[in-house]
């Protein structure tokens, strides 16, 4: 079938009208599909990237791997500037390091005062506006002033015409006419030249306080309260007098030494003065040259190598005088001088020249000197207390040759002489006995010792002795218990011997009359117990108590205590004189 085209492409006339549309064609059949290609081989892993952290502390480390960079940012306010710092850190190898230095911009300072460089950073600038003057911070501080804001003082202008005279008012810290002033740091200030500065108590000339352009002070006031001084509230304390100081004790006494004076001041009414070595003085103990007393400790002390004279009268006949090297002595010719009196000795020097003379002692001495003796009168006798407590008599007669003492046979002291008892001894029997000894000196004391004529031991529980002191009946010494290995020595020879008991401690005993008291409770079976040296006597022969004085020379105890009491009590009359010594 041929193909027509209309028009023809020769022709280029009119186009005609479209034709209608053919019918659509049959779908066409779809084409095989092609084989799928292979995969291609897998690329190179690239580099792991880095990471930038941040925090306000060191960073640990066990954050980041090797490579990350850490931000440590800090703040900080100082003189209300708020700078931020930030320091970088790099980490590698697993370890954290600070790399470079702390970043942070230059601060502006402003202060009206010295300024300390903590907080700051070399280049931050400061400005002092109290004196204009500009800083820069360097490594070492601020330093020195790099320059100042403040210029120069200009010139004064000329003053401007006076106004009208305007309301007094009130000014603060002025001294009002009338009232009070409150604050600190008043200053009244004279002209310096002529007129004194003047404090009136009132408006009345003669109440007032001057302070001359020389410093000094004075007042004509003719009240006591104004023409004296006071130290601390003494307003009534002048005791009416004119033109003095008073002063009130001392609140708190001075403790260190003034360096370039003294320091004056009353202590419980006491005027006292403490001098820059340290030393108070106090006048009112000072030597006056008449009249009056001395109270309180006085040193009087000559220049050295100088004599220290004391005049009784302006006669120098009357002197008495300390040398300088300390020997006491007068040259006068009146005996109440140029000899030495103990006590009010004005007469009793017998006539003598050149004596000693002591009143009798108004107390006499009870406890022992510890490095010397000491010498004292009693009803006109003179006498010695010794170191060890011996009282001696000067001027009493010596023992006689043939009178023997305790200490002739190894004793301390004893009730009297063994040598006067009767030959046969006497039995005691268990009823506590007592015998008196006397001591002349202070004596330590260990034993009690018995004379036995006849004993076979047998000792049992319930005997004891011990030494009482008469005058107050208190034990001093004690022998629990005198049986067993305390036991006096048996005795069998004729005649007898010295059997002795060990005291439970020693006791050194003072000069005085001393009771010893024994009790030997025995057993039957070995005989008739410690037959005694002693002195026998019908009963109710001649008293054991002599004298007026209560004393006791020999007895026994009205009961049978089996240990030894204290007090002592109940001592009654005895028939025999048992004999006993201490050692």
């Amino acid at each position: 079938m041929g193909l027509s085209v209309w028009p023809a492409p020769e022709d280029s006339g009119v186009v005609g009208p479209t034709g209608a549309a053919g019918p659509k064609g049959d779908t066409g059949a779809t084409g095989a599909k092609g084989a799928t290609g292979s995969t291609g081989a897998q690329g190179v892993q690239g580099v792991a990237g880095k990471s930038v952290l941040q925090g306000v502390e060191v960073p640990a480390a066990s954050l980041g791997t090797d490579g990350d960079v850490y931000l440590q940012k800090t703040e900080n306010t100082f003189l209300g500037v708020t700078s931020a710092t930030v320091a970088v850190y790099v980490k590698a190898a697993g370890t954290w390091s600070k790399v470079g230095t702390d970043l942070r911009g230059a601060a502006w300072y402003v202060n009206s005062g010295s300024t300390p460089s903590t907080d700051t950073k070399p280049g931050d600038m400061l400005l002092n506006t109290t004196s204009g003057a500009l800083y820069q911070r360097t490594a070492s501080g601020w330093g020195s002033s790099i320059g100042t804001l403040k210029g120069a003082t200009g010139d004064t202008g000329p003053a401007g015409p006076q106004g009208p005279k305007g309301d007094p008012g009130t000014v603060e810290n002025a001294v009002p006419k009338v009232g009070t002033v409150d604050g600190a740091n008043i200053y009244l200030k004279g002209d310096g030249v002529s007129a004194p500065l003047n404090v009136y108590g009132n408006n009345v000339d003669d109440k007032r306080i001057a302070v001359l352009k020389s410093g000094s002070v004075y007042s004509n006031g003719a009240a006591n309260t104004f023409y004296t001084v006071g130290v601390g509230d003494t307003t009534t304390d002048f005791a009416g007098g004119s033109y003095v100081m008073a002063m009130k004790n001392a609140a708190t006494l001075p403790t260190t030494n003034p360096v370039n004076g003294v320091v004056a001041y009353s202590q419980a009414g006491v005027f006292k003065v403490k001098q820059a070595d340290g030393s108070t003085v106090v006048p009112a103990d000072a030597l006056p040259k008449a009249g009056g007393t001395l109270t309180g400790s006085v040193d009087m002390k000559p220049t050295s190598g100088d004599a220290l004279t004391a005049y009784g009268s302006t006669d120098p006949a009357t002197y008495f005088r300390v040398t300088s090297a300390g020997h006491p002595y007068s040259n006068s010719l009146r005996s109440t001088f140029y000899n030495v009196g103990v006590g009010d000795t004005t007469t009793p020097f017998g006539g003598g020249v050149r004596v000693l003379g002591m009143q009798n002692a108004t107390t006499v001495p009870t406890t022992n000197p510890s490095n010397g003796v000491v010498a004292y009168a009693e009803g006109g006798v003179m006498k010695v207390r010794q170191t060890d407590g011996q009282v001696i008599t000067v001027g009493s007669q010596p023992a006689l040759p043939s009178l023997w003492e305790p200490e002739d046979l190894g004793l301390k002291a004893w009730a009297y002489d063994p040598a006067v008892s009767q030959s046969a001894p006497i039995y005691c029997g268990t009823t506590p006995r007592l015998a008196a000894v006397k001591l002349n000196k202070r004596t330590s004391i260990t034993k009690i010792v018995w004379h036995f004529g006849g004993y076979a031991g047998g000792l049992i529980a319930g005997s004891w002795a011990a030494i009482y002191n008469a005058s107050t009946m208190v034990r001093v010494g004690n022998a629990t218990t005198i049986e067993a290995g305390n036991e006096p020595a048996e005795q069998h020879d004729p005649g007898g011997n010295a059997s002795a008991t060990t005291l439970d401690a020693a006791v050194t005993l003072d000069p005085g009359v001393y009771y010893v008291v024994w009790r030997f409770n025995y057993n039957t079976t070995t005989g008739d117990g410690p037959m005694i040296l002693g002195i026998e006597n019908s009963y109710g022969g001649p008293a054991n108590q002599f004298g007026l004085n209560n004393l006791w020379r020999y007895g026994r105890l009205s009961t049978s205590p089996t240990t030894s009491p204290s007090p002592l009590s109940g001592v009654a009359n005895e028939s025999n004189r048992f004999w006993v010594a201490l050692a």
